[in-house]
């Protein structure tokens, strides 16, 4: 029997009557009495809170809480007022980056303590999840499991409140066991971050708002900014210009992520032309991230290279036989690959690639790469190409759909095909790669070209330098030969 612990946060499946109406008044102990026995469950009161006023100071608090209670059980399940959380269940699930245990969320529509209640059947259902899942971090609710940065709160008062937006449900519970709609995903080595920067803000747009307004937030003290634009991510551009803006924001330092007002499917500001000069701007695409998501991300990604939460990084330089020829700080920076392109050191960080001198002079501007991990270079004859993965893509195991590719000054999206897994490059060619085939685009195209694989492949594990990609297929490792 797997050991399981409880870490409650109070809601709604926790609230008892008041003379001001309902308050959050139950522990652990008093919930787990309503759900049928049969599991080794120690528990948390971490705090009695109405989910409405849970904020980035809680979310840290309930990280902390699961690290700890991670030392000595296999599952874990939070209950939390359903107001905030697809909120919570996302930073988490950046917060506890491959956990290797599952923290599932839930909490009900109604009190535990009414007959009626749908709490004992989502509390109950959650440690099924907890007892059987792999690592991760999810929100059971009714009788769905959905991923955590996938979950979107959808009705007030129904009993089915959350959705699954843009992603398969995990899975679900039924007859007292649960079962899985997807594969596991692979697990790296369990890292946590819980540094966050709070200072985000998300603006909605509606038809008339005034550029001034969104400049605005600069002199607020944001660091970030999450637009939910008009369908695939249109904004004003007649009239009022929207990009300008936006424009002035990036260029303070303050990054700016366009996501969309619909639900489901994938903002992508590069369709029509009211957007279009947003890409160029620096503006980041959410793509097909909940708002959710993208608010927190954007919290965690800038926690990151918050003063006093990273070490300050030293450039140096050297040549044989000499001292040091150069040195210089990178800043607060997390630092993770560095590379020569004729002569400039191209730093990677995780917002922007930084560009230095052999002699550690700054040579050009960053390039932004707010939301991007630097995937693939190549070189062909003086040029240096870059090609860059959207982060949550690449963790997340999902199918890729744009990419960038950054060289000579330019910098232009690709949209790879919605069956790609992989995307690298070759000498001549940018390639995406499916599951049964390669798609090879040349640099400067817009276009591909298909070509059928004999094999399944799971996974692209590098590029040679003669177009040719090492694949896995399952545990069978092949060298494909490539279309030029």
């Amino acid at each position: 029997m797997k050991k399981l612990h409880i870490i409650a946060t109070g809601g709604t499946i926790a609230c008892v009557p008041s003379p001001n109406g309902l308050m959050p008044g139950l522990g652990a102990k008093e919930l787990l009495e309503y759900v049928p026995g049969g599991h080794k469950i120690e528990y948390t009161d971490l705090f009695h809170m109405d989910s409405s006023n849970i904020q980035p100071e809680e979310w840290q608090q309930m990280a902390k809480a699961v690290i700890k209670a991670r030392e000595s059980c296999s599952g874990i399940v939070i209950t939390h007022g359903t107001d905030t959380m697809a909120y919570t269940a996302s930073m988490l699930s950046f917060m506890l980056r491959d956990i290797d245990i599952p923290v599932v969320l839930t909490g009900s529509q109604y009190p535990i303590v009414r007959p009626d209640s749908d709490g004992r059947r989502n509390l109950h259902n959650a440690i099924i999840a907890a007892s059987e899942l792999t690592g991760g971090v999810y929100i059971a609710f009714g009788d769905a499991v959905i991923k955590g940065c996938r979950a979107v709160k959808t009705r007030t008062t129904s009993l089915n409140a959350f959705e699954s937006i843009n992603y398969p449900y995990i899975g679900a519970v039924a007859n007292g066991g649960f079962i899985s709609f997807v594969r596991p995903e692979p697990r790296k080595e369990f890292s946590c971050f819980i540094d966050i920067d709070p200072r985000v803000v998300l603006i909605k747009l509606i038809p008339g708002t005034s550029p001034a307004f969104l400049e605005s937030v600069a002199s607020c003290g944001i660091k970030g900014v999450v637009v939910e634009a008009f369908g695939l991510g249109g904004v004003h551009n007649f009239r009022r210009d929207h990009a300008m803006s936006l424009k002035k924001l990036i260029d303070e330092d303050i990054p700016v992520v366009l996501t969309s007002q619909c639900l489901y499917e994938a903002s992508s500001p590069d369709i029509y032309e009211v957007s279009h000069t947003l890409r160029d701007s620096g503006v980041i695409s959410a793509a097909d991230m909940t708002t959710e998501a993208a608010v927190t991300k954007l919290m965690w990604v800038l926690g990151l290279n918050t003063t006093g939460t990273v070490i300050s990084t030293e450039l140096q330089t050297f040549q044989p036989g000499k001292l040091s020829t150069g040195k210089s700080s990178i800043g607060e920076h997390i630092a993770y690959s560095i590379y020569d392109d004729n002569g400039t050191l191209n730093v990677v960080t995780t917002r922007q690639i930084l560009h230095y001198s052999y002699r550690a002079l700054e040579a050009s501007s960053p390039t932004l790469i707010y939301g991007y991990t630097v995937e693939d270079v190549s070189r062909s004859g003086n040029t240096v190409y870059q090609l860059l993965v959207p982060a949550q893509e690449q963790s997340e195991g999902i199918s890729i759909a744009n990419v960038r590719l950054v060289y000579g000054g330019i910098d232009r999206v690709i949209h790879l095909p919605s069956a790609c897994i992989a995307a690298k490059l070759g000498t001549k060619s940018v390639y995406g790669f499916s599951q049964n085939a390669v798609y090879a685009c040349s640099f400067g195209d817009t276009t591909f070209r298909t070509y059928a694989l004999p094999i399944n492949v799971t996974a692209v594990l590098g590029m040679m330098n003669d177009n040719r990609a090492v694949v896995a297929s399952g545990s069978e490792i092949y060298v494909v030969e490539l279309p030029t």
